[in-house]
């Protein structure tokens, strides 16, 4: 890959240069190479500790690897220097629910939605999360929401969920 091959000749010309390893950690993540994206956000982290966007993306590259809870160390950070982003909170949202925490997965989709992020996934997970705590109608309202907008493949098997709860 064109990409791939230019930076890394920039890499061996300045091997400190953060935007190079930040750009190729997103070329390793985009093909799916976790491994190489965790360790090139690493060192970008390593050179500007406090890049918000490099802990996020680092902690997405984790989470593809199955490693949860170092991914949510991450996203605390990120979500620290970074409060605004609404990207992060959706993703620490989702590694919670994965973990089996459902407060916290509520707390953070639902300050993402505030922040302004939308779609049907978001108010599906966020269902999710909140039958997971034993909130049922919540949990059916949001559902609701995620059917109007999602495709209808998607559409129908959220309705699922919802005659599985009953009407």
């Amino acid at each position: 890959d064109l990409a791939e091959s230019d930076l890394l000749r920039a890499l061996e010309l300045d091997p400190r240069a953060t935007r190079a390893h930040f750009a190729l950690g997103l070329v390793h993540l985009e093909a799916g190479a976790f491994e190489l994206a965790a360790d090139e956000f690493a060192r970008t982290i390593e050179l500007e500790p406090d890049r918000a966007d490099a802990h996020h993306r680092r902690a997405q590259a984790l989470a593809a690897l199955g490693r949860a809870l170092h991914a949510l160390d991450h996203l605390d950070r990120a979500a620290e220097l970074s409060p605004g982003d609404p990207e992060v909170l959706v993703l620490r949202g989702r590694i919670h629910q994965e973990l089996g925490h459902p407060a916290d997965a509520i707390a953070d989709y639902e300050r993402a939605l505030r922040l302004g992020a939308s779609g049907w996934r978001l108010d599906e997970a966020l269902g999710d999360a909140l039958l997971a705590a034993g909130r049922k109608s919540a949990a059916r309202l949001h559902w609701r929401r995620a059917v109007e907008i999602a495709p209808e493949e998607d559409a129908e098997r959220v309705r699922e969920k919802i005659r599985a709860l009953g009407e």
